[in-house]
């Protein structure tokens, strides 16, 4: 937040140390060996969190595996010691609908919308509406001003990408799509989104559920992470004209990557070809490649990127957040903007004393240190601290009492929390790092004209940036 009270200041940068060493997984083994003979399932029931510990992995050619979900229906991680060789396939893909029947996500993936009821609303003699895709990018269903609105097709799934939503003649016969979620470095892990239902033409009583989202997996090795074969989180297809299900996610972390296969997210069929003959697609999942050495030279048929984000799993309390709500009682803009030459707030000059820095939290447990910081352009900097001890662990308030330096300058709040929660089979109760560091602290910024940063503190104190777009 910028203020004026009279000077020019500048935002201090943190320094961020990103290692490149030995990639260390934190696999403990226990899993041991995966190679399949022949085509399998793998139930996850016996793996609730869906995290499996192998020593080494590879699926020959013509052995495809599959999955069971479990009952929390989690994303799929293989954490690998050695080295992991894909020549068969390994299949996520979300399930097709089937009449009124929705399709099932893969793992970690959501299901399709459910049909609508094979009735009339006597009120409004309207077809009772069908339900929305499941997931956050699950396919609409839009409100119906005429009777003509509730006989459309079911809406497309989304994910990386925006599903296609079919019209004619001008108008729309298909519901909307979801909206597009997630970051390119899946961080967290997420599953693709249903369609919705719908109803058929020409029998337009003929009402059509969803298909389901593709499924996600996380593969991290030690060694060497060869793909020639395939990974398939493909969206469900619709049965007739219920919305498709979305793709879902492939994450690959390691030293290097290889191979020539196919990685594919792409989503499912809608059924229906827009007056081009095009067959309009639910929307494509995300794929992201994390390695030291990248030489895979496949097919990547989804939104795929590319780079080195050291962060396997985002601790627990990356759900936690803060932001300075009022300076000296004056209210201020959501996010406050930080322009110098715009201030969001004008404090009057005063001779001496301090002003009250009101700092908004969200999920920081009760009693937390809360710390304003006031720089300058001079390069001065001011600290001040207080306690959220007003209001409960999902919503509190921390009122900082802060002496200004004089002129122009930035306001920023900040807290450190401790990291926990979900990840003790992997152990740490934080996040965890591909160098075999576990995050065991994360500080929460609110910084003006950059919205709410986190940093992960490991164990050894080295930080780590957590905040993705």
């Amino acid at each position: 937040m910028n203020l004026r009270a009279g000077g020019v200041m500048v935002v201090a940068a943190v320094h961020l140390v990103m290692l490149q060493a030995q990639l260390n997984t934190g696999s403990s083994g226990k899993d041991g060996v995966l190679h399949p003979e022949v085509s399998t399932v793998i139930d996850l029931s016996d793996h609730p969190d869906g995290v499996f510990h192998y020593r080494s992995v590879h699926v020959p050619p013509g052995v495809t595996v599959r999955f069971r979900p479990n009952a929390a229906n989690t994303p799929v991680v293989w954490l690998v010691q050695d080295d992991c060789r894909i020549e068969g396939t390994v299949d996520l893909g979300g399930e097709p609908s089937s009449g009124r029947t929705p399709g099932n996500g893969g793992p970690g993936g959501y299901r399709g919308g459910l049909a609508p009821p094979e009735e009339v609303d006597p009120i409004t003699g309207h077809w009772r509406p069908p339900g929305p895709g499941m997931g956050p990018g699950g396919g609409q269903v839009a409100v119906a001003e005429t009777p003509a609105m509730t006989r459309l097709w079911g809406g497309a799934g989304s994910y990386g990408k925006a599903g296609e939503r079919a019209s004619y003649n001008g108008q729309f016969v298909q519901h909307p799509a979801g909206e597009v979620y997630g970051n390119p470095f899946l961080l967290p892990l997420l599953g693709g989104s249903g369609g919705s239902g719908g109803i058929s033409p020409p029998v337009w009583d003929k009402p059509l559920a969803g298909g389901g989202g593709g499924g996600a997996i996380l593969i991290a090795c030690s060694g060497l992470l060869e793909v020639n074969g395939s990974i398939q989180a493909v969206g469900g297809a619709a049965g007739g004209w219920g919305g498709a299900g979305s793709g879902g996610a492939i994450r690959l972390v390691a030293s290097t990557i290889t191979g020539t296969g196919l990685l594919n997210a792409v989503g499912g069929s809608s059924g229906y070809a827009d007056e081009n003959r095009h067959m309009l697609m639910a929307g494509r999942g995300r794929i992201r490649l994390d390695a030291l050495d990248l030489r895979f030279y496949g097919t990547c048929a989804g939104e795929a990127t590319s780079g080195f984000q050291p962060i396997l799993f985002l601790p627990a309390s990356g759900v936690a957040s803060l932001g300075i709500r009022s300076v000296a009682g004056v209210l201020l803009d959501d996010p406050p903007l930080g322009h110098p030459l715009a201030p969001d707030v004008i404090v009057p000059a005063r001779a001496a004393g301090s002003i009250p820095v009101v700092v908004a939290c969200q999920n920081l447990p009760l009693n937390t240190v809360i710390t304003v910081v006031a720089q300058g352009a001079a390069g001065s900097s001011v600290e001040a601290s207080a306690l959220n001890n007003a209001g409960t662990l999902e919503s509190s308030t921390a009122v900082v009492e802060v002496d200004l330096p004089p002129g122009n300058g930035i306001l920023f709040a900040k807290a450190v929390v401790t990291a926990g929660g979900g990840l003790a089979s992997m152990g740490a109760e934080g996040g965890r790092t591909v160098h075999g560091e576990a995050i065991t602290q994360v500080e929460i910024r609110a910084e003006p004209g950059r919205g709410l940063t986190r940093i992960g503190i490991a164990e050894n104190g080295r930080r780590y940036p957590l905040t993705v777009p």
